[in-house]
């Protein structure tokens, strides 16, 4: 869909998304702690990463469209 976006709105308008994973263990203390294993970085993101990448999507070059930033810890590399 972004990609979809990005080409249909050029080139008044880029379309980037963020592809968000482990970002916040569950509200209830509840969260498996295998949940982490299988993630490169190894633990849950902090949420100054998430809003330091969401910055940098929404201010990043005119030229840049089309893309998806993976914000999670390296999972969608395994």
């Amino acid at each position: 869909m972004t990609q979809s976006l990005a080409v249909t709105l050029a080139p008044k308008v880029t379309v980037n998304g963020l592809a968000l994973g482990a970002i916040l263990p569950p509200s209830d203390g509840k969260a498996k702690p295998d949940i982490t294993k299988n993630i490169p970085s190894g633990r849950w993101a902090e949420e100054l990463e998430v809003e330091q990448a969401l910055l940098w999507a929404l201010t990043c070059p005119a030229y840049i469209t089309g893309e998806i930033l993976h914000v999670d810890g390296g999972r969608h590399l395994v």
